[in-house]
């Protein structure tokens, strides 16, 4: 399914801001790659139950699983993004 569909419960979504949730874990060393891909095969397992599914669903959510690397793509490309969306629009915290 194509991202821009999964943010918005499969159908297709113009330009619009776009929610996900993820789960991400810090690592130091090469050996925690071993964890964090232990823990994301985890919650595909999880996440592909279809009651896990179901009880999502009622809540508005549309699970999709991914690696790793996909996340921190999207995450990146979310960040550059919006990054050039409060540039041009002046936005400031203060």
């Amino acid at each position: 399914m194509a991202l821009d569909k999964f943010l918005n419960n499969g159908q297709p979504c113009a330009d619009a801001a776009a929610k996900f949730l993820a789960a991400m874990q810090p690592f130091e060393h090469a050996e925690d790659l071993v964890e964090v891909a232990l823990l994301n095969a985890e919650v595909v397992t999880i996440l592909a139950q279809a009651d896990v599914r179901d009880s999502l669903q009622k809540q508005g959510l549309n699970p999709v699983t991914g690696t790793p690397e996909e996340l921190g793509k999207l995450v990146e490309s979310d960040l550059e993004r919006w990054t050039k969306v409060v540039r041009a629009a002046r936005i400031s915290a203060d």
